[in-house]
């Protein structure tokens, strides 16, 4: 079949139908970027965009360590191409030569990570969309091939934004499944300094198998979901940087919304992580949504209030705003979200996904 042009790449991407599985999404698209640019591997990752970790990945099979040292390098290390930065850029896309002006050897992720596993040429994606990151790509090619042209790099960047879109799209999609949703306590696992899970509680167990799919991924021993090692490892560099902190707004492929939390254990040998697991709250899901519709800083404001309730006089008041600018904002956060009353924006940015 004869490659894609950046038109027909973009259209196909436009094209594909929303889904709730965000990792569905990436392998579907992954499908279709291969077509214009080829590569002999990739790593797609989506994003919770407050914190710019990993909530689902689609790889062509990399091994549990190597996933977990890029992990470690984008979190850890300084290193050229960081998706924080390329975020930041105007043309969010990079080839490792681009970035190094040849010298790949300048690059820690070159030499200890893609050359030992047979790689020499890499580009790099950040997937921003009106300026928030909700993913990345990178795309490799063997010791041998023919770096990434400017042409690739050019179609690659043509489509980061409609990319980032699927992935919003993904989020705010409500899932019309029944009988998935899952309820419990809190699930704590312990996670060393390696990825692996040591320790796992029983109410750990579905989470864990909703990020992973096999039960036997709640084992002791065997490697963490991608969601958590990536927090683990977060957590590791807060507690190096004296950071506070973060969490990890997580939709998995049964449409359950999770909270993670991790806590990094300095006093205990090799910087063992607790990461808890549990049910998403409203409030927690409500600026991750407000984002998902592009609603803005104050359209979020007045929106919280609705859903706790607040009529347009008791709005006016706390905002310090008229009725009619109450009422301006409304009819924007409905022509965003595709609702005609509070009652259904109350479903669609919380009952839905809850």
């Amino acid at each position: 079949m004869a490659p894609s042009t950046p038109g027909q790449l973009r259209g196909r991407i436009v094209a594909l139908r929303p889904m709730p599985d965000v990792g569905a999404t990436l392998r579907e698209v992954g499908r279709l970027v291969r077509r214009a640019v080829p590569f002999d591997d990739c790593v797609w990752l989506a994003y919770d965009p407050e914190t710019v970790l990993p909530t689902a990945a689609y790889d062509d099979g990399h091994s549990w360590e190597l996933r977990l040292a890029y992990c470690v390098n984008e979190q850890l290390e300084d290193d050229v191409n960081k998706f924080r930065t390329l975020a930041r850029m105007a043309v969010p896309v990079a080839t490792l030569d681009q970035a190094t002006g040849g010298a790949r050897q300048r690059s820690r992720r070159y030499t200890e990570l893609l050359r030992p596993h047979g790689f020499a040429r890499e580009l790099r994606a950040a997937l921003v969309a009106d300026g928030v990151c909700w993913g990345s790509l990178t795309l490799l090619r063997a010791r041998g091939a023919d770096d990434f042209s400017p042409a690739e790099v050019a179609t690659v960047a043509s489509v980061t934004d409609i990319v980032a879109d699927r992935l919003r799209q993904a989020l705010r999609h409500p899932d019309s499944r029944d009988g998935h949703r899952t309820a419990g306590p809190p699930g704590i696992v312990v996670v060393g300094p390696g990825g692996e899970l040591e320790q796992v509680t029983p109410a750990a167990e579905p989470w864990l198998q909703l990020l992973s799919g096999p039960a036997d991924h709640a084992v002791p021993g065997n490697p963490a979901p991608v969601p958590v090692a990536a927090l683990a490892v977060r957590a590791r560099a807060a507690a190096r940087d004296g950071a506070e902190p973060t969490r990890l707004r997580v939709r998995t492929p049964t449409g359950d919304w999770l909270t993670v939390h991790a806590t990094v254990d300095a006093a205990a040998t090799g910087q063992r992580t607790m990461v808890i697991l549990e049910p998403s709250r409203p409030g927690e899901l409500l600026p991750l949504l407000a984002r998902a519709h592009r609603l803005t800083t104050r359209e979020e404001q007045i929106v919280r209030l609705v859903l706790l309730g607040n009529s347009t006089k008791e709005i006016t008041a706390q905002l310090h705003i008229s009725a009619n600018t109450v009422q301006d904002h409304l009819k924007s956060v409905f022509d965003k979200t595709g609702v005609r009353s509070r009652r259904e924006l109350a479903y669609q940015l919380a009952l839905a996904h809850w």
